[in-house]
């Protein structure tokens, strides 16, 4: 992408943490879907959303309206193949397109982001659970320990990106002349100077 706000990328994945309902506690509502959208030139997450139905376009369609803005976005097939897709495309007047099978290097930094908040949410959210670690195959993990609400994961969630967007180290994504006008090297600070610098 040649600026902030030019190319997003959208993925969803089955978080790795159990939820409780918000009306009573002891129902164990199941795992959460998380739809995260990221700008591919700055890699800050402009969009997410949290709900508790598969991977779809209708959920997908809410995920791109929380990001309020009309641009290229890159998505899996599971989304984008379906009539209603093309119609929002052509409403929106949005140029679509899907990564090709088993290539999900080349929407890389979305599906890094899935990776770094469940690495965050493993340590701090009881009824989480690290699917890399080779002793949760040997047993099964514990839904009783989930103590989070969906909108409570969500509040958590929008912490984490906050914190992200403006931390993250993007200093190998600095060439000589943003480093010269002092850009700050985080996803936010790139995202401020591309549209300082009009490219966004």
């Amino acid at each position: 992408a040649e600026g902030p706000g030019l190319m997003y990328a959208i993925d969803s994945t089955i978080g790795d943490v159990y939820l409780r309902s918000s009306i009573d506690p002891n129902w164990i509502i199941g795992r959460p879907i998380v739809y995260v959208i990221v700008d591919v030139f700055s890699t800050a997450v402009v969009g997410f959303y949290v709900c508790l139905t598969g991977p779809s376009w209708d959920t997908a369609q809410v995920a791109i309206f929380n990001t309020v803005a009309s641009s290229n976005l890159m998505s899996d097939r599971g989304e984008y193949l379906s009539k209603r897709a093309k119609a929002t495309g052509m409403k929106l007047l949005t140029t679509l397109s899907y990564t090709a099978p088993f290539r999900p290097d080349l929407k890389g930094v979305v599906e890094v982001m899935h990776r770094i908040m469940k690495n965050v949410q493993y340590h701090f959210i009881p009824g989480a659970m690290d699917a890399r670690r080779k002793e949760y195959d040997l047993r099964r993990s514990n839904p009783a320990a989930a103590t989070m609400s969906v909108r409570k994961y969500m509040q958590f969630l929008h912490e984490c990106f906050y914190i992200y967007n403006l931390t993250a180290d993007r200093s190998n994504r600095l060439d000589a002349h943003m480093i010269a006008q002092g850009v700050f090297p985080s996803p936010a600070g790139l995202w401020r100077w591309g549209h300082a610098m009009g490219i966004g």
